[in-house]
C-alpha cells in the first residue's frame, strides 16, 4: 500500500467513523478548530494528517485512536494488500510495554532465524525504555518528548507516521545502489587486472578503472537524492 492509497483508506474511515457518530463536517471542524476545507481534505485523502491531529480526531469522535486504521474491509482489494492485525495491547505501563516488546523481539527473531526486526514507534517519555529496547526505535521528532528522541535510532521530523514507510523504501533505495556500486567497482577492477596480467591492458585503462570507476559511481549514488515520488 503506497502513501496514497493509505491517505485514501484513511480517510473513507474517518468519514464513516464520523457518520456513524453523526458528527457533520462542520461541527468536526469547529470542534477542532480547523477549517472545512481541510476536513473535507482529510477525508478526500488529499490531506496526510498528522499523529497528534488523528489523536484529535479519535477523541472528538469518542473512539481509541486504532478504530482510525481499522479499514482494511473497505479498501480496494485490487489495490492493497490487506495485512491482518493479530493482537492491540494498550493501556500499558512503561514496565508492561518492554514486557510486551520482549515476546515480540523474541516471537520476530524467532520467525526470522535471527534475521527479523522489531520497530517501535513513540512519542512520550513512558516509550524511552521501549524504544531503547526494540531493534529499530522510532520516535515523533514535532510533539516527541526529549527522552523519547534521544532513545530513538530513527526521528521522524513531522510527526506523519505514513513517513515510515517512506523512510523503508528510501532505505532500500540507498542500499540497492551501495550494493550496485560495490559490484560496479569491483568487477572494473576485477577487469582490469586480468587484461592487465595478460600484457592487454594501457595505461589509459588503468585510469579508468580508478578514475573513471569513481565518476560513474558517484553519478550513480546521485540517484539516492530522487526520493520524492517514493
Amino acid at each position: 500500500m503506497n502513501d496514497n492509497d493509505f491517505a485514501t483508506n484513511l480517510g473513507n474511515r474517518i468519514r464513516e467513523l464520523r457518520k456513524n457518530k453523526g458528527v457533520s463536517q462542520l461541527e468536526l471542524a469547529y470542534d477542532m478548530d480547523m477549517s472545512m476545507n481541510t476536513i473535507s481534505g482529510i477525508e478526500l485523502g488529499k490531506i496526510s494528517p498528522k499523529i497528534d491531529t488523528l489523536k484529535k480526531i479519535a477523541q472528538k469522535l469518542d473512539i481509541d485512536i486504532s478504530e482510525l486504521f481499522d479499514f482494511s474491509e473497505h479498501a480496494p482489494k485490487d489495490k492493497v494488500i490487506r495485512k491482518k492485525v493479530e493482537e492491540i495491547t494498550r493501556k500499558l505501563l512503561p514496565q508492561d510495554k518492554v514486557t510486551e516488546v520482549e515476546k515480540l523481539l523474541e516471537a520476530t527473531h524467532a520467525a526470522g532465524s535471527g534475521k527479523g526486526k522489531l520497530a517501535f514507534v513513540g512519542d512520550g517519555i513512558n516509550d524511552a525504555p521501549v524504544l531503547r529496547r526494540a531493534d529499530i526505535g522510532i520516535a515523533m521528532g514535532a510533539m516527541g518528548s526529549d527522552a523519547a528522541i534521544e532513545a530513538a535510532d530513527v526521528v521522524l521530523m513531522d510527526d506523519d507516521p505514513m513517513k515510515i514507510a517512506k523512510a523503508i523504501r528510501i532505505s532500500r533505495k540507498c542500499l540497492r545502489i551501495v550494493y550496485e556500486n560495490i559490484v560496479f567497482a569491483i568487477g572494473i577492477k576485477l577487469i582490469c587486472l586480468v587484461l592487465g596480467a595478460l600484457g592487454l591492458a594501457n595505461m589509459w585503462l588503468a585510469i579508468f578503472a580508478d578514475v573513471g570507476v569513481m565518476i560513474l559511481a558517484v553519478l550513480n549514488a546521485i540517484r539516492a537524492l530522487f526520493v520524492k515520488n517514493l
